[in-house]
């Protein structure tokens, strides 16, 4: 799981946040039912002793802290403007290694001329409106008439932060730089530049330069604990947010950050401690409150987790990245309908987000929207064509909806923007099995299998293919070799009987299903299928007691249940064989066999019309259950409506050649008739003449 940044790092943040908040303490109420920002409060006065004890100042600084960034430096305007009369006003310049107070200092510059005022306040107004997000416009004021050449060149420099042009950053940086070699606010920003760049040696080299005159300047060791935090070393970059906080205890970001390091290493305990440290310092720190609420995520705190984040959003309403988070701890508890909520409200304020997107979509596929579920899927595809994640839901959810044609594309887009990922080479190749493309679906098996040769079910799903394809020895040397692997992987066993049931080898059969079942005890496919391998040995004591044992195993399962009918039919027993599919359909209403079944069942007991009508209800679940069809035909035919029966019979002969389906059962069933001496003229012309079989 992804710990998102608690704070981006980019110049506007170290002009106005992170270099100030070593100096500045943090405002915002107690935290008690909830956490609206009802008043600032200063639990510190370290540096403000060093101003005028005023409003504005400590209002402007507090909201600063919590990123309402214009209207906070329009307060602190106010105060300085007030402080411009306090005789003690020159002991702001001891601060002037925060860039915040250099960059203040331009409004009460001795030599600031009223134009070049009105021309900052344009800056701070684009830049900093209510929602800092909301800057994208571009500036581009012209300061020829700035007489002072170093407050020219700061104009530049600070109008090019604000416009996020590196290029002219670094060319302004540069020349002051030059002008001012010992100012150590420049520094600063060269360190920064150098950082969002990734540039980290050089950065770190400047950093250097920078502790080594001023060892105890604690934001130097903030940002290298930064920078090693990108660079994966979580114990450096711990020991220097550990040196910043030792230098001064009061750091949220800090805390905050190490409480990120602690999360990724699992020491959850830790982790809350420090992030509780964070909000503490600051209870409007948005991030703190998000990072604490993932912690109780991470340890199933859910309504913890739920806390937290609520936190955050009471804090910032429009957070996408919340609400998704939020989502998720919804998820998790199986809530669907609020998960959907919050994954809605992420995908509001960010709808170009596919992880969002995908995320929703996930759900919907848990809920069975299927449809909806492909909607967000597709927009996610749309928004990056390169994630391969949400083509294989694609494929999923596609083949939950047996659009298998489907179904495979997506599996193949996903497999070649991912082609050593193994799980999907073998999902591919089993939904190329499912739709009978065995060739194809080898091909990717054998590729997951080279890529991971000790995987059991790779080879179990190849040695179905290999069934599919008739090639029966190779395929039980696939289920073999799973076994060797997996001793106790029971389908392989009972694959390797479907591979002797399928040679009529009954007893060897009947070896595999046991092993099935001494591993499996309650493996109901292999306790049915050794029931059939008995029932062909005409060992029907065994047979049925197999196919009780499956239904006292589980009564609601319909293959249970068919299994017996099935063997009721065998040995003619209709009226026992009619309940048992009544009671198929009750456990199953959409399983077209057991409606078909039931049809033929009726059929056995001269009861056509009720043939006819659960023939058709199995017809009209299955357009290619082809013996349901002809079934209704033969019913017809018994009830004296020959003409219609030929007409079904015409009917389904022509739609079963196209499709190249079997129907030598229905030819049969006509024989039947005709040796009993049954509707013998009708029965002649219909294989004869219709069927095109010779009797």
């Amino acid at each position: 799981m992804l710990i998102p940044k608690s704070i981006s790092m980019n110049l506007k943040f170290v002009l106005l946040s992170l270099l100030l908040v070593l100096a500045l303490t943090s405002y915002g109420e107690k935290k008690k039912d909830s956490l609206t920002i009802k008043s600032l409060r200063l639990s510190n006065t370290s540096l403000i002793d060093n101003f005028y004890s005023d409003e504005y100042l400590i209002k402007g600084i507090g909201k600063i802290q919590n990123d309402s960034l214009y209207s906070g430096v329009k307060d602190l305007l106010k105060g300085v403007q007030l402080k411009e009369k306090s005789e003690n006003f020159d002991r702001i310049y001891d601060y002037q290694m925060l860039e915040f107070v250099v960059y203040m200092n331009l409004f009460v510059y001795s030599k600031c001329e009223k134009s070049v005022s009105d021309q900052l306040a344009i800056i701070i107004k684009s830049a900093f409106p209510s929602n800092l997000s909301a800057h994208t416009n571009q500036l581009n004021l012209d300061f020829s008439d700035v007489k002072d050449k170093d407050m020219m060149l700061r104009l530049h420099l600070y109008q090019s932060v604000i416009n996020r042009n590196q290029k002219k950053t670094e060319k302004y940086l540069q020349k002051l730089v030059k002008r001012m070699p010992d100012s150590k606010a420049l520094l600063l920003l060269q360190i920064q530049s150098l950082y969002d760049s990734g540039e980290f040696e050089k950065c770190e080299a400047l950093l250097d330069k920078l502790l080594i005159k001023y060892p105890k300047y604690a934001y130097g060791y903030l940002i290298r604990g930064s920078i090693k935090l990108q660079q994966n070393n979580a114990m450096e970059a711990s020991g220097n947010y550990y040196k910043a906080l030792e230098l001064y205890s009061s750091i949220p970001f800090a805390w905050n950050e190490l409480g990120r390091i602690y999360l990724t290493q699992k020491k959850f305990t830790e982790s809350k401690k420090a992030f509780r440290k964070a909000i503490k310092l600051n209870p409007a720190y948005k991030w703190a409150h998000i990072n604490l609420g993932m912690c109780h995520s991470m340890t199933y705190k859910v309504d913890s987790a739920i806390y937290y984040y609520n936190n955050a959003l009471e804090l910032d309403p429009t957070d996408a990245e919340c609400y998704s988070l939020k989502g998720g701890v919804y998820s998790l508890r199986f809530n669907n309908t609020e998960a959907i909520y919050n994954y809605t409200k992420a995908i509001q304020y960010n709808p170009k987000n596919e992880y969002y997107l995908k995320d929703r979509g996930n759900v919907y596929f848990k809920m069975d929207s299927f449809q909806l579920a492909i909607k967000d899927f597709e927009k996610a595809a749309k928004i990056n064509d390169k994630y391969d994640y949400v083509f294989r839901r694609l494929g999923d959810c596609y083949r939950e909806t047996e659009q298998l044609d489907k179904a495979i594309e997506n599996y193949k887009k996903a497999v070649s923007l991912s082609p050593n990922n193994e799980d999907l080479m073998s999902e591919l190749g089993e939904i190329l099995y499912w739709n009978n493309q065995y060739k194809e679906a080898i091909k990717y098996l054998d590729k997951a299998i080279a890529i991971n040769p000790k995987n059991a079910i790779y080879y179990a799903s190849r040695g179905n293919a290999y069934v599919g394809m008739d090639s029966i020895d190779t395929a039980i040397k696939d289920f073999s070799s799973a076994i060797k692997i997996s001793p106790g992987y029971a389908f392989a066993y009972s694959r390797i009987g479907d591979c002797h049931s399928m040679r009529e080898n009954w007893k060897e059969a009947i070896i595999q299903y046991d092993l099935a079942i001494s591993l499996s005890p309650e493996y109901e496919y292999s306790i049915r299928s050794k029931g059939r391998c008995h029932q062909e040995l005409n060992e029907n004591d065994k047979a049925i007691a197999e196919y009780n044992k499956a239904l006292k195993l589980d009564a609601k399962n319909v293959y249970n249940w068919l299994a017996r009918a099935h063997y009721y039919i065998q040995m003619e027993e209709f009226e026992a064989a009619k309940d048992d599919l009544l009671e198929a359909i009750k456990s199953d209403p959409e399983n077209s066999s057991a409606y078909g079944n039931l049809g033929w069942a009726y059929y056995c007991l001269d009861q056509f019309e009720e043939c006819v009508k659960w023939s058709k209800e199995a017809i009209a679940m299955d357009d290619d259950a082809y013996y349901a069809k002809f079934n209704h035909a033969l019913a017809l035919l018994r009830l004296g409506k020959t003409d219609e029966a030929y007409d079904l019979y015409r009917k389904y002969h022509d739609e079963a050649k196209k499709k190249k389906m079997e129907h030598d059962g229905a030819v049969q069933d006509l024989k039947d008739l005709i040796e009993k001496e049954i509707l013998v003229k009708e029965s002649t012309y219909i294989i004869q003449e219709i069927l095109g079989k010779a009797i």
